[in-house]
């Protein structure tokens, strides 16, 4: 079971000050979503535009009222370990969550997170919610669907090794999204806003979350290495460090919150563009 790293002596021991409470996750979050808005074609979910700093804030909502009110109920959502059902490719992952449970049992898929069958749901729930036209509900479900699929794009929330402890990185986690993302965040949202590819309706949502998965995952290794490769005769909180990483892996980083804005925006054209007779 994964505990939390966001504790006082973690930002320690990284040499990094305890961020204010809208942390790195709570900015990126916002910033994916918000860039996601700007790809919706005038006609799809317009509330969405009309209430958007209130969508903002529900798009961080998962790491903040629903873990508190759910606990671990809420954390296995966040992530999936592919890696724990077989290696790479996946090419025989189970795609659906009674496959998985049939597999390796409930309680192993839930340690494992349920990432993905969360996304599904929570697009199902959208289409519900466009149907009946319940304005709350849509910023709502819109907002926690943003969360997921943000999620869904940074590549340690797809492995055991989520933190690198397993290869001899152990806090990689925390210092690529503290240590580089938070702190160039400006930067990033500069280099995609209104750069980004445009929001399409999508055929398939599971094929496409599980592909998007299979493209993601190699780049474990990737900052895996780059942490290495930055680390070596360094402190890991030299700020040397930091811009070492950043260099490596400003071109993924910018990759995934480019592609997390416009899937989202995508699994919300669906929602809007899907027949009733679908839903």
């Amino acid at each position: 079971m994964r505990a939390c790293w966001f504790s006082l002596a973690a930002w320690v021991l990284l040499g990094i000050a305890p961020p204010p409470a809208a942390a790195w996750g709570t900015r990126t979050h916002r910033l994916v979503t918000d860039l996601a808005v700007d790809l919706l074609p005038a006609a799809c979910a317009p509330v969405l535009r009309e209430h958007r700093a209130l969508l903002l804030s529900r798009s961080v909502e998962p790491d903040t009222v629903l873990r508190q009110r759910e606990g671990q109920r809420e954390a296995v959502r966040h992530f999936i370990d592919l890696d724990a059902y077989m290696p790479y490719p996946f090419a025989d992952f189970p795609r659906f969550y009674r496959q998985a449970v049939a597999r390796a049992g409930r309680a192993a898929v839930h340690e494992r997170g349920v990432l993905p069958w969360v996304i599904l749901r929570f697009s199902r729930t959208l289409r519900d919610d466009l149907r009946r036209g319940d304005a709350a509900a849509i910023v709502r479900s819109a907002g926690y669907l943003s969360h997921y699929v943000a999620d869904a794009h940074q590549p340690l929330h797809l492995t055991v090794n989520y933190d690198g402890q397993h290869s001899g990185n152990r806090g990689v986690h925390l210092r690529l999204e503290v240590g580089v993302v938070d702190d160039r965040l400006v930067r990033y949202e500069a280099a995609l806003r209104g750069r980004l590819q445009p929001a399409r309706p999508i055929a398939d949502l599971r094929r496409e979350l599980f592909d998007g998965f299979t493209r993601t995952y190699p780049l474990i290794d990737t900052i895996l290495r780059a942490d290495r490769e930055a680390a070596s005769a360094l402190w890991p909180h030299n700020p040397l460090y930091f811009r070492r990483l950043d260099t490596a892996l400003h071109a993924v980083i910018e990759q995934q919150l480019g592609s997390a804005a416009t899937l989202l925006a995508s699994l919300w054209v669906t929602a809007c563009d899907q027949p009733a007779s679908q839903r």
